[in-house]
């Protein structure tokens, strides 16, 4: 069945418009005809299925119907702080991280952070496309909720903000610092501590950390982990993080 995000679908029985893109989708690629069946949903957790009922060239319109049970969310609200990556590496992040279920995506500049001002400069249009390609993997993974993708902030602003009793706080550090610090951590220390309600995981940029923004880190509550000996690419390593940690909390 056919899956169309429609922000206004938040209940059955009403005739609603869907984005132009949804459109477009519906009409000019997949060639759907009024009266054929498909499903709605909000991005926030409604899901209804519906009946087309007027398409009238870039216009589509639909009638919802009964209520769709969505795809359970993860126990865990994790919020994915990454550092920019260049060129359209952070559309895979988005992809991957919305389909692994993070509820919100935060942006970070940081000191090595490459190009930052070039990446800042395009920060509206990036956000645009960032949206739609969350919005995109939502329809494809099955969820009904759209993670939310926030404007890059500077690492010390990042920082600052977080400082909440009730969420669990981590930041990913290089291979090569393993032996380096008795304060690192490995993933395996979560299977035995209780599911967070709210998590934060940080991955920095190709470049690494620098040893200020390590201790800024640590003194707001940072829990500082390494996932092995191997070093990952900065785009693969958000895969890698968000499959192990909703293993170990359950979400499978």
């Amino acid at each position: 069945m056919f899956r169309f995000y429609a922000p206004t679908a938040n209940k059955a029985g009403i005739k609603i418009a869907l984005p132009i893109e949804e459109a477009h989708h519906l009409n000019r690629v997949l060639r759907l005809e009024i009266g054929a069946p498909l499903q709605v949903f909000d991005g926030c957790g409604h899901e209804h299925s519906a009946t087309v009922v007027e398409t009238d060239g870039a216009n589509v319109s639909v009638l919802t119907g009964a209520a769709i049970l969505p795809a359970t969310e993860p126990l865990v609200h994790i919020t994915l702080a990454m550092s920019l990556l260049k060129g359209r590496k952070m559309d895979s992040v988005v992809r991957d991280a919305t389909m692994l279920g993070i509820s919100k995506l935060q942006p970070l500049v940081t000191t090595h952070t490459e190009s930052p001002n070039i990446l800042l400069g395009r920060s509206a249009k990036n956000l645009n496309r960032w949206t739609r390609v969350a919005v995109s993997s939502t329809k494809q993974c099955g969820r009904s909720i759209i993670p939310h993708i926030e404007a890059p902030l500077s690492f010390e602003h990042f920082i600052n903000s977080h400082g909440s009793s009730d969420e669990l706080r981590a930041l990913f550090v290089e291979p090569e610092l393993r032996g380096n610090s008795q304060s690192l951590e490995t993933m395996h220390t979560l299977s035995k501590e209780p599911a967070p309600r709210f998590a934060v995981i940080t991955i920095g940029p190709e470049g690494g950390w620098t040893s200020g923004e390590l201790d800024m880190a640590r003194n707001h509550g940072f829990r500082l982990w390494t996932l092995g000996s191997r070093t990952f690419r900065s785009d693969v390593l958000p895969v890698a993080i968000l499959s192990v940690l909703n293993f170990i909390w359950s979400d499978y």
